[in-house]
Formats: C-alpha cells, sequence, structure tokens
C-alpha cells in the first residue's frame, strides 16, 4: 500500500459495482482509491471514462478480468526483477574468484529474496479486488486474486455452491490475504442491537426462532431481466440463493447454524421454471433450539418477521420496529412457583422504532480498508470465510426438498454437487 492508500480494482460494474465505484472515485471510503476497473460492455465506457479519483488520477479501464491480471502479474514481475537488480548493486559483492560458486549464491540468494522482493514492489496497479459480477464467476475471479497476493471483497452469495466457496476459503488462507464478504445488513441498528441482547444473555438461552419475509416480491420482467438469472445453470438456485442469502445470512450470525435441517420447497410456484420462488425450512439444533425461516417471492404483502422466544424474554422485529417483552427466567418460574400458569409472572415491555437509512456500504468499505491495511481479519464486517454459511442453508434446504430427507450439516459438497448437476440436466 502507498501513503496509506488501498488502491482497488472492481470487477464487475452492473447495478452494485456502478454504486461502489461512484463511492469511492467520490472519497466516500477513506484511504480507498479506484485505480482500476473491469468494463466488457461498450455502452459502459464512456461511464468508465468519466471516472476520476478525489486526486485527479482517472481510473485504469481493462475490457476484461484476464486483461487485468495479466497486467498486474507482468508488473509484479518487472517490479521483483527490478528490486532484485537494486540490491545486488547495493550489496556491491567483491568479486568471486570462483564464478561458479558466485553464481549459485546469486541464484540461491535471488530464490530465498523472491519473497522480499515482491514485498517491497511499490508500484503495483491495485492491492485488492472487490467482486461484483455474477457469482458463478466468484471462485475462478477470487483464486486469481489470491494467486496475485491480493485482498479480496466478494459481493454475496460467495459462490455458485459449496464447493466452491471451500476452494475459495482455502485459497485466502494459503495466500494468507484479507478476505471479506459484502453482508452490509449486519450493521443495520436492529440486528446490532438483537445481536448484543444474545450475546450478553439477556434473552436467556434461545428455545425459539421464527422468521417470515416476503419483501422481495419478483416479476417476470425481473427474472428475464439477465439469461442467468433465475435457474440452477445460471444462478444454482432460486430465491434462496439470490434473495435469501443476506437473510440466511443474518439469521446463522444472530442463532449460529443448525444441526440438521429440513425443508418444504414448491419449486416455481409463482413462475414458469424450475427453480424456488418460496422456501420453508425447519432447523434445529443440538440444544434443543428449534426454528423456522420462510422466504417468499410472490406474495403481494410487504412482511419482514423476525420471532425470537429465550428463556428470559422475548424479541419481536416487525420491519422497523422491535419489541422487547422482558420476563424473569421461564424455566426457574415453571419449577418453582406453585401456581398453575401465569399468575405470578411479571412482564415489562420495550418499543424501539428505528429509522429507515442509507444502505451502510461505506461503513462496510471503510471495514475492508482498515483490514487490508492493517493486515487484521477482525475489522471485517462479515469474513469471507463465513459465506460458506448461508450457501450451506442453502444448500442444506435443496437437497432436503428435493431428496425429501432431513438433513445434517454440513452438507458433502460433493454429494451436493451431484444433485446440482442432475438438476441443471433437468431444466435443460
Amino acid at each position: 500500500m502507498e501513503n496509506n492508500i488501498l488502491k482497488t480494482a472492481l470487477i464487475g460494474v452492473g447495478n452494485m459495482g456502478r454504486k461502489y465505484a461512484e463511492m469511492i472515485t467520490a472519497g466516500e471510503v477513506p484511504h480507498m482509491k479506484l485505480t482500476a476497473v473491469v468494463i466488457r460492455r461498450d455502452e459502459l465506457m464512456e461511464w468508465g471514462k468519466s471516472l476520476v479519483n478525489t486526486d485527479g488520477e482517472k481510473v485504469k479501464i481493462f475490457r476484461s478480468a484476464e486483461e487485468l491480471f495479466a497486467a498486474e502479474a507482468e508488473n509484479i514481475n518487472v517490479n521483483i526483477i527490478g528490486n532484485y537488480i537494486q540490491k545486488l548493486n547495493d550489496k556491491k559483492p567483491e568479486k568471486s574468484t570462483d564464478n561458479c560458486k558466485g553464481n549459485e549464491e546469486n541464484t540461491n540468494d535471488y530464490k530465498n529474496n523472491k519473497e522480499d522482493n515482491y514485498k517491497i514492489h511499490t508500484t503495483s496497479l491495485f492491492d485488492a479486488v472487490i467482486i461484483a459480477t455474477p457469482h458463478k464467476t466468484h471462485k475462478e475471479l477470487a483464486l486469481k486474486a489470491f494467486a496475485l497476493k491480493k485482498d479480496v471483497l466478494c459481493d454475496k452469495p460467495a459462490a455458485a455452491d459449496i464447493g466452491e466457496a471451500l476452494e475459495m476459503n482455502e485459497a485466502a488462507s494459503k495466500s494468507n490475504r484479507i478476505y471479506g464478504m459484502v453482508f452490509h445488513q449486519r450493521l443495520y441498528p436492529k440486528y446490532v442491537k438483537i445481536k448484543e441482547m444474545i450475546d450478553n444473555n439477556e434473552l436467556g438461552e434461545l428455545v425459539r426462532v421464527n422468521l417470515i419475509n416476503s419483501r422481495y416480491l419478483r416479476t417476470t420482467h425481473y427474472h428475464k431481466s439477465g439469461s442467468w438469472r433465475s435457474s440452477f445453470a445460471g444462478e444454482g438456485g432460486g430465491a434462496l440463493i439470490n434473495q435469501g442469502q443476506h437473510i440466511l445470512d443474518m439469521f446463522q450470525y444472530l442463532f449460529g447454524m443448525p444441526q440438521r435441517i429440513f425443508a418444504v420447497i414448491p419449486f416455481g410456484k409463482y413462475n414458469n421454471f424450475a427453480v424456488d420462488d418460496e422456501d420453508t425450512i425447519i432447523m434445529s439444533y443440538d440444544n434443543g433450539m428449534t426454528a423456522s425461516f420462510v422466504l417468499t417471492t410472490g406474495e403481494a404483502c410487504y412482511e419482514e418477521r423476525l420471532e425470537v422466544i429465550g428463556t428470559k424474554a422475548k424479541l419481536l422485529l416487525e420491519d422497523n420496529t422491535l419489541t422487547i417483552t422482558r420476563h424473569q427466567d421461564v424455566r426457574e418460574y415453571i419449577k418453582t412457583e406453585n401456581v398453575n400458569s401465569r399468575e405470578n409472572m411479571h412482564f415489562t415491555q420495550e418499543i424501539i422504532e428505528y429509522e429507515k437509512e442509507p444502505e451502510p456500504y461505506t461503513k462496510l468499505l471503510e471495514g475492508f480498508v482498515k483490514a487490508s491495511l492493517e493486515q487484521n481479519s477482525d475489522y471485517l464486517v462479515a469474513r469471507g470465510e463465513e459465506g460458506i454459511n448461508s450457501l450451506m442453508l442453502c444448500a442444506g434446504a435443496y437437497y432436503s426438498a428435493c431428496r425429501g430427507i432431513q438433513v445434517e450439516l454440513p452438507l458433502d459438497a460433493d454429494e451436493y454437487r451431484k444433485l446440482m448437476d442432475e438438476l441443471i440436466s433437468k431444466e435443460q
């Protein structure tokens, strides 16, 4: 990084990609600079040429990710050799009477110091990559970025299936680079509050969770807006792999991963396609907690409802209204009170109204910048390695619904790939 600035390349200039580009070049993300962007569509070239950072530097345009990575790989090699030559000149070794020995020492010196040479080059085109492409391409792009020792911020979902997500996690670990996911909804104040209450044991032991979400009504026009949309071949599924990823991530972020999952999915309930547009999932945990999860993209009425029942309190989140009902520990009450029901229970209620705020993408990007500059993943809103969790819930639900069985998690990646191959074959 130069002058405490994270030079960033953006791959993917759809709606979200363009939003990221405009935020960064406008200086809305401190210490982040957009130095490169991949633009494949001719009609977006003029927009790309208009991208200028606050210091006046224009964003370099590449017509493909392959071209971007090739340019940086060549740049790295040039700088490694240049730095090595500079080090040799600075070293100024005495002439050796044994030429063979001298050449061997120089060769070994180059090999042994290649990593050091890499670290000190200061003219990289970019230090980090934001991946905002269709998720079928995420794995290939992330692996290439990690191979070049670049930090990666990936839009949701992490990949097309759990096997690809595992490969991405392994590559990130081997490269020892920062890997983040764009799960910005974790920053919503209402979820921050719920997370704090759970972590502080204000609810007691969690016993039951119910979630219903009909926020994302999707029309035929939407489903046909891209050839890859709403298909197993193009997206790896429907509502769960697309609209459901933020919701599933929030679910596992708050409550952890279940051990077992059972799903009922009426594929193509509202549309003439093979994928899901409505999902009902039952989850169970080893501690006895149960959860129900309903996602639909075909209902007219808007509903976002999350009900969390603990032994000491109940939370009810309806859209942006959080109702907290507190009481004494019900398990202790059941054991000790000499009454038949709630006669001696005492309840207090608190209602918190949350204002609708702009999506917190800037704050998420700021966390990624700090994590990259300090090489500390603790600053990330969501670690990339966590991206597999929402995919695992999605995969478990698809596998359960298609096989008609309860699924133990984690699901085997090869077994899931077999199912996907079957579904893609039937779809075609």
